[in-house]
């Protein structure tokens, strides 16, 4: 299965939604995100302000579906303090 954009809106939407504090429906900002990050370019990177769900989208959302629908056999989630690091653990 072809990993894209709307598969990954149907997985959040149908199986993480509902574990999320105070969820809302993702933006369009978001949906061009997840485009960027299924598409083909090998290197993405984007920056935002504090508050737009950067983490909740991308880290969480598109990682966790890039690994069950086998996109990487594995992730490495690098962070730039221990404390923050810390915090998913």
């Amino acid at each position: 299965m072809n990993l894209t954009a709307e598969v990954i809106e149907g997985f959040i939407n149908s199986c993480l939604v509902q574990e999320f504090d105070e969820a809302t429906p993702l933006e369009e900002f978001h949906r061009e995100w997840l485009r960027l990050f299924c598409s083909d370019n090998k290197f993405t990177a984007l920056s935002a302000p504090r508050g737009h769900s950067k983490s909740t989208t991308l880290t969480y959302s598109y990682l966790l579906a890039a690994l069950l629908f086998r996109k990487f056999k594995y992730v490495i989630i690098v962070s730039n303090t221990y404390s923050q690091d810390r915090k998913s653990t």
